[in-house]
C-alpha cells in the first residue's frame, strides 16, 4: 500500500455457493453470493487495495500477464478508496468488489471480503502495491499438485521501496535457498481453497495485521501443510514514508493492534501458547516499563541512586545495537518494539466480531 494507505491500514470451490456471503451492487445485505452460473475457474487473483491510484494499474495488468495461460480471474478487493484507485480498475475486465462499511477497514477483513467472491479451486492473494511475477504460480500451482495436504505456497518479495522496514523483511526471506515448511506466508500467497472450507472462514475480519500468522495457526491445526519456495513471488513497492513517520502512520490507523487482537482471539484456542510465544518480545517490552517505573519510583523515594535505573534503561538498547550489528537497525528495532508493546495493550481490549461474519460489500463491477 501506498503512504496514504499506510496511515489507514497497515498486509474458491467448484461451483458451490461461496464460503461467506456477499451482497449484489448497492446492497449492504450479506445474504447474497457471487455469480455462480458460469464454470469455476482454476485459480482466483484477490487484490486487497485502499487509495493505490499510483499502483493498481501495474498490479492489475502484472496479473493478467501472469495468468494469461491460466483459467483464472481477478478481483480487486477495495476498502472504500478516497482517491481514482476503483476507477483506474475500472478500465481492465475484471471484478471489483467494495467494502459498505468504513468501520470494517483493515487488512483482515479486505482480504476476507475478497475471498467471499472468488470461485476458484486456488487464490492468490496479493496487495495492490505489489507486482505478480510469472514464474511463481507455475511453481507454487506444482507444489499444490505434489502434494494435496499443502494450503499454502509463498515465494520471494523483492522489495523495492528501499526503507529500513523492507530491507529487513528482505534479509529474512533471502536466507531460504530450497523449499521449507513454513508456519505462516505473509503478504503474497497461493492458497487451496478446499483448506479454507475446512477452517470455516479465510482470513480474520478482526485483525489489523498478523492475519496470516492466525490463518497459518488454524491451517496447521487442522493437518494442512504451509511451504515457502525459493522462487520470485512479487515484486513489492512498499511506502516512501520516513520509518518514523511510518510507526506514527500504523499506531494513528490502530494497525499495530493486530497482535493484541491476535493474542485476545486466541485465549482458550490450542494455538494460544503459540500466540503467546510470537508476542513474547512485545510483553518483555512492557516488562521492562514496569522495571523501569519501578526503579525510577524508587530513585524519587530515595530507596535507590540513579545508576540502577540508566543501567535498566542502556543495557537492553546497547544488546539490541550488538544483536541488530549496527546501531540504526538497533535503535530501530528498539522503537518499533515499543510501538508495539503499547498497540498490544490497546489491541488487547478491542472487541471483536464473530470471524465467521460476512464482510458486507458491494458489487462495484
Amino acid at each position: 500500500m501506498s503512504s496514504t494507505a499506510a496511515a489507514q491500514h497497515q498486509s474458491f470451490d467448484d461451483g458451490d455457493p461461496p464460503l461467506l456471503g456477499a451482497v449484489s451492487q448497492g446492497a449492504v445485505s450479506a445474504a447474497e453470493g457471487p455469480p455462480t452460473g458460469r464454470p469455476a475457474p482454476l485459480l482466483s487473483v484477490v487484490i486487497k487495495c485502499y487509495n493505490e491510484e499510483a499502483r493498481i494499474a501495474a498490479c492489475v495488468e502484472s496479473a493478467l500477464v501472469a495468468t494469461r495461460k491460466l483459467d483464472a480471474e481477478i478481483i480487486v478487493a477495495d476498502a472504500l478508496s478516497t482517491d481514482e484507485t476503483v476507477e483506474i480498475a475500472k478500465r481492465y475486465p475484471i471484478r471489483i468488489v467494495q467494502m459498505a462499511d468504513p468501520a470494517d477497514r483493515g487488512c483482515g477483513a479486505t482480504a476476507q471480503m475478497g475471498q467471499q467472491f472468488a470461485r476458484g479451486e486456488f487464490l492468490l492473494l496479493v496487495d495492490s502495491d505489489m507486482e505478480v511475477i510469472s514464474d511463481f504460480l507455475p511453481t507454487a500451482l506444482a507444489a499444490m499438485a505434489e502434494n494435496p495436504r499443502l494450503a499454502c505456497v509463498g515465494g520471494r518479495h523483492i522489495e523495492l521501496s528501499g526503507s529500513l522496514e523492507f530491507r529487513e523483511r528482505e534479509r529474512r526471506t533471502r536466507q531460504y535457498s530450497q523449499p521449507v515448511s513454513a508456519t505462516r506466508l505473509g503478504g503474497s500467497a497461493l492458497y487451496r481453497m478446499a483448506a479454507v472450507r475446512d477452517l470455516g472462514y479465510f482470513m480474520n475480519r478482526n485483525l489489523y495485521c498478523s492475519e496470516e500468522l492466525e490463518l497459518g495457526q488454524r491451517l496447521r491445526a487442522h493437518g494442512w501443510g504451509l511451504r515457502y519456495v525459493p522462487v520470485d513471488a512479487v515484486r513489492h513497492y512498499g511506502y516512501v514514508t520516513h520509518p518514523i513517520a511510518l510507526l506514527r502512520n500504523r499506531w494513528r490507523s490502530r494497525y499495530l493492534d493486530g497482535y493484541g487482537q491476535l493474542l485476545r482471539g486466541s485465549w482458550k484456542q490450542p494455538h494460544f501458547w503459540e500466540t503467546a510465544r510470537v508476542c513474547r518480545l512485545f510483553m518483555m517490552v512492557i516488562a521492562w516499563w514496569g522495571v523501569v517505573a519501578a526503579l525510577l519510583g524508587a530513585m524519587v523515594l530515595g530507596i535507590t541512586n540513579p545508576i540502577p535505573l540508566v543501567a535498566a534503561i542502556l543495557l537492553p538498547m546497547m544488546a539490541i545495537v550488538v544483536y541488530k550489528r549496527g546501531v540504526t537497525r538497533g535503535m530501530y528495532a528498539w522503537m518499533v518494539w515499543q510501538f508495539y508493546a503499547a498497540a498490544l495493550l490497546r489491541g488487547l481490549f478491542r472487541s471483536q466480531q464473530d470471524p465467521t461474519e460476512p464482510v458486507k460489500s458491494i458489487i462495484i463491477a
